[in-house]
């Protein structure tokens, strides 16, 4: 069996004059499906210099010699994982989904996505330009100490660079070995900034009784449930079994970005108690007064009976301001 060298490109790279008299970067490479030249075209303008371009180009010639990227790259900076992480979880494109539209099964959510963005900027000007074998452990445990922010803070940032370099071992941009991250302390993650504030029973209905509606019976679905913010809000009428007295969570809304939960309860029915039940049904009676009101105009949106529509648009709200 005749033994067949494994091939490997990097492409060529230069400035040429366009049409329209402006210089530009042209990235020439070979297709790897079907084999034909191309190029790529880059501006001058926003990549001045050719390790600028070099720099940007990097994920993408790693891209290209995906079966063996260490020899696309021999040593590629941190702006090469970062791009390649933003590519493959599709963190760009699940920023752009507009409200009101349902998150795909398995897809990270706009919450998660918005964080690990403002994490990745964040990364990006301290470290973006860096060689990955220059990053290390020591390095950046003092970066994240003179860093001026909370301890929580600095330990998201470490989990999520821990995850870039696991990211970097699996695509094979640096060798398997252990993760660096892991040798990065952090103190004071896991203590508390502020004393969380307990109130007894007869303090919650005091504090009850000052909030208007919809965000008095807000608090008492969760208060009764144990439901977080963002599930309380996407609830609608076709969960809540009166007859039965139970009710389904299957779904929470964050920035107005619908998305199934994860919890174990999501499988179940939660109980609901009479009494409990005999408010919301209050609720429901109150919201079906205001709709006919309104001439029988239901909530504009894609149709949903919601339980807690917004007052301005009939959308979700947002938990933010609720909270």
């Amino acid at each position: 069996m005749k033994f067949r060298r494994q091939r490997f490109q990097r492409g060529t790279l230069r400035k040429v004059a366009r049409a329209d008299n402006q210089w530009a970067w042209e990235y020439r490479y070979q297709d790897p499906i079907t084999t034909t030249r191309k190029s790529l075209f880059l501006s001058v303008e926003k990549f001045p210099t050719q390790t600028a371009v070099e720099r940007h180009l990097e994920a993408f010639v790693l891209k290209l010699n995906a079966e063996n990227p260490t020899l696309a790259v021999m040593e590629p900076t941190f702006d090469a994982i970062l791009d390649r992480f933003i590519e493959d979880e599709r963190l760009l494109e699940i920023k752009q989904r507009r409200p009101g539209e349902q998150v795909e099964d398995g897809e990270l959510s706009y919450s998660t996505v918005s964080s690990y963005l403002s994490v990745i900027k964040r990364v990006r000007a301290k470290w973006g330009s860096s060689r990955i074998s220059r990053m290390k452990p020591m390095l950046i445990q003092s970066w994240l100490r003179e860093l001026d922010a909370a301890p929580k803070t600095k330990g998201h940032i470490k989990a999520v660079m821990y995850r870039l370099y696991e990211k970097a071992m699996l695509w094979e941009m640096v060798e398997w070995q252990r993760n660096p991250m892991e040798l990065v302390e952090i103190k004071g993650v896991s203590k508390r900034q502020k004393k969380p504030i307990i109130l007894t029973v007869e303090q919650f209905y005091q504090v009850l009784e000052l909030l208007p509606e919809p965000y008095r019976t807000m608090v008492i679905v969760a208060q009764c449930t144990g439901l977080r913010a963002e599930e309380v809000l996407a609830l609608e009428w076709d969960d809540i079994d009166f007859e039965n007295l139970n009710m389904k969570v299957v779904r929470a809304v964050v920035h107005g970005r619908v998305k199934t939960v994860k919890t174990e309860y999501s499988e179940d029915e939660l109980p609901l108690d009479p009494g409990f039940a005999g408010i919301l049904l209050t609720w429901k009676r109150r919201l079906g007064a205001e709709r006919k009101a309104q001439n029988g105009i239901s909530t504009p949106f894609m149709g949903l009976d919601l339980v807690f529509p917004s007052t301005s648009t009939g959308r979700h709200f947002h938990s933010a301001p609720a909270q």
